[in-house]
């Protein structure tokens, strides 16, 4: 199928897309500084982990990053046993919006009210390079009703019919 240019439905387009919008997902747009470098959006990524890690377990959770292999950031789970996953954001703004995946939001809606949505904003940034990181602000939802806010798409995948 690789010949032929992959399977129906997978055009190079569609997979720009949807790599673009996983990528920049909790990075861009007015609630959430948009950073053009993929080292800076980066940093500023494991600046809000490191933080969310210490807050999680300043409150007595053992953490766990399970960022590369689930579709959320935080493993906590308690002495009891008890897990609260956690999806970590973090921006240079206010952080009043963030970009969510597809699988951010549906994991959402299936493990509340075990879920947490993480946001580190107002992060400083010094231009030297490499960018050093300071300050920051905790926002925390826990539990993450993520019903309780305003999902707007950004993308749409269209097939055409038959």
């Amino acid at each position: 199928m690789e010949l032929v240019g992959g399977w129906p439905g997978s055009t190079p387009e569609i997979a720009s897309v949807e790599r673009v919008i996983t990528e920049y997902a909790g990075k861009r747009r007015s609630g959430q500084g948009y950073v053009l470098d993929a080292n800076l959006r980066r940093a500023i990524e494991l600046y809000a982990m490191e933080h969310a890690k210490a807050f999680y377990e300043k409150q007595g959770w053992s953490v766990s990053d399970v960022s590369a292999t689930h579709s959320y950031d935080l493993l906590c789970t308690s002495a009891t046993g008890k897990e609260l996953h956690v999806e970590v954001k973090g921006t240079t703004s206010e952080g009043t919006q963030i970009l969510l995946t597809a699988n951010e939001v549906m994991h959402a809606q299936k493990f509340y009210p075990d879920v947490a949505l993480f946001i580190f904003s107002r992060i400083q940034v010094d231009s030297t390079s490499p960018a050093k990181l300071s300050g920051g602000d905790i926002q925390c939802l826990e539990p993450w009703n993520i019903g309780e806010g305003t999902l707007s798409p950004l993308a749409f995948s269209y097939r055409k019919g038959k």
